[in-house]
């Protein structure tokens, strides 16, 4: 049984490259993960999240940052019927390492979306 779930496409990882500086990107269930070089802090990360995310016309549900991290929700302009439904959560943290970075497309996942999201975030940054 173990096995068969472990070959279901929501377990594999996917890895790509992103952005002028080719840092690598994780997918996995529904949620892209990055780790940001040292010069960026969280709330430059953040707020170049937000500006993306309104600038792609996602309506902004909730937006909090400290100097630690940072969390922002959106609602996807989409004119499908899961529009009322689907959401984008931005959170951005410190990490033992760097500042990290994550995605998640709710309820189902759509990695295109998150990294094109991505893109545009790395853009905003320089990167």
């Amino acid at each position: 049984m173990s096995a068969a779930l472990l070959s279901t496409p929501g377990c594999q990882k996917s890895l790509r490259y992103h952005g002028q500086s080719g840092l690598v990107a994780t997918w996995q269930a529904r949620t892209l993960s990055v780790e940001l070089p040292d010069p960026v802090r969280v709330p430059g990360a953040h707020y170049a999240a937000v500006e993306a995310l309104i600038a792609r016309g996602y309506a902004i549900e909730s937006d909090d940052t400290t100097a630690d991290r940072g969390y922002v929700s959106a609602r996807g302009p989409d004119a499908t019927v899961m529009a009322g439904y689907r959401r984008v959560v931005v959170r951005t943290a410190l990490t033992p390492a760097a500042v990290g970075q994550t995605i998640t497309i709710e309820p189902a996942g759509d990695e295109v979306t998150a990294r094109a999201i991505l893109d545009d975030v790395l853009i905003r940054l320089g990167l």
